[in-house]
């Protein structure tokens, strides 16, 4: 068993909805075993003025960006890195949900 790696996924399921730095997700990336420098970031804009805009660490003006990964993005991207198969869903907790259980199996061996 691979238990830093088991715990990153474990850690990355309770992530419903987050969006993380560059920071967290390179760290939860190396953990894992990937390389953090290969983390697809994407520009987020900070939004909490929208029903479903996001909400971003550290910035205090509507429309600033910072480069960031949502955690089911995060997860879908490191199931396909380790070649882990994965049941896709439509929603993004449930593809989260989804995506670290078959990493946390495939650690847990």
């Amino acid at each position: 068993m691979n238990k830093k790696a088991a715990k990153a996924a474990q850690e990355l399921s309770l992530m419903d909805h987050c969006i993380l730095s560059r920071e967290e997700a390179v760290e939860l990336a190396e953990a894992m075993g990937l390389p953090g420098q290969d983390v697809p970031l994407y520009a987020i804009e900070h939004r909490p003025d929208t029903l479903k805009g996001a909400r971003l660490k550290g910035c205090t003006e509507i429309g600033e960006k910072r480069y960031a990964i949502g955690a089911d993005e995060l997860a879908e991207w490191a199931c396909r890195k380790l070649n882990v198969k994965y049941e896709s869903k439509m929603g993004r907790g449930s593809a989260l949900r989804e995506c670290c259980t078959r990493l946390y199996e495939r650690f847990d061996k």
